[in-house]
């Protein structure tokens, strides 16, 4: 058992302001509190979903000299874009627009690596020089400290319900197909709160529905909103024409899920089945 720590005090930051963020900041550190237990640690955000039961089989990934693995963020998949949120993520870690630009929610981290190169420390360090949180969150820091020293993971690791250029439902129903091993729910949209629900995996909300309705806490998940029920109603319309993913995806989206990410080329995640979701619905 570890003592979780509440404080950068033990890292050498005792004067950091006390309306920091350190719930989200404190992950940067994960590495140097669970020193000496752990040599690899996965890291996921709270709305991320994990998916399947292969999902463990990560902490098998070979990360030969880098620090950690993550998944692109969805603002470097398309240059037109990141040119749209080069001042809200680029500019203020300091870094080119042409660099990988990691998601934070999840991410697999070399312990020994991670804590060599003090990326922590020097990511705190970097957003506290810079103005603190607001200017610098805790995933831009991350990316202005690693500059795109980091590996590519496949987004089957990290599946987004919002994709540029796609209809949401059309994510959805790939995901009925891919089966990642994880799901995270971005944005504002999640299955406990009605805030743009046409962005809500209709398979996630009742899951969790049907889980929280069974467990000492019913009722913790709202009631279905009329978005929500449209959302299930377009999806299920979807899959009775029995599509192929070619057709769901925008050209520059498809050729990036074709990739050959690290994960899939060790063996760790399944490569991109172009008629897997027209056998799913046929079969």
């Amino acid at each position: 058992c570890v003592e979780i720590v509440d404080s950068f005090a033990p890292f050498g930051f005792g004067d950091v302001p006390d309306d920091f963020p350190k719930t989200s900041f404190l992950n940067l550190f994960a590495p140097h509190i669970f020193e000496g237990e752990y040599e690899r640690l996965i890291l996921c955000d709270a709305d991320y979903v994990i998916g399947s039961p292969d999902m463990p089989r990560l902490f098998e990934l070979n990360l030969k000299t880098y620090p950690l693995a993550a998944m692109r963020d969805i603002i470097g998949i398309h240059p037109d874009y990141a040119e749209a949120s080069v001042g809200r993520y680029y500019e203020p870690a300091g870094i080119p627009i042409t660099t990988p630009y990691l998601n934070g929610g999840f991410q697999v981290i070399d312990c020994t690596g991670y804590l060599g190169e003090e990326i922590g420390e020097r990511a705190l360090a970097s957003t506290l020089a810079r103005g603190g949180p607001k200017y610098l969150g805790d995933q831009r820091a991350l990316n202005a400290v690693l500059r795109g020293d980091w590996m590519e993971l496949s987004p089957n690791c990290n599946w987004a319900a919002v994709w540029p250029e796609q209809h949401p439902v059309h994510a959805m129903a790939a995901s009925r197909a891919m089966r990642p091993c994880g799901l995270h729910l971005l944005g504002a949209a999640k299955p406990w709160s009605t805030q743009r629900p046409r962005r809500i995996y209709p398979d996630t909300s009742d899951a969790m529905r049907a889980w929280f309705d069974a467990s000492p806490w019913p009722g913790l998940i709202p009631p279905d909103h009329a978005e929500l029920a449209r959302s299930r109603s377009a999806l299920a319309g979807l899959l009775a024409t029995g599509p192929d993913l070619r057709s769901l995806f925008a050209p520059r989206v498809l050729s990036y899920l074709q990739r050959r990410f690290e994960d899939r080329l060790q063996g760790l995640a399944p490569g991109l089945d172009l008629g897997a979701l027209t056998e799913t619905v046929s079969g």
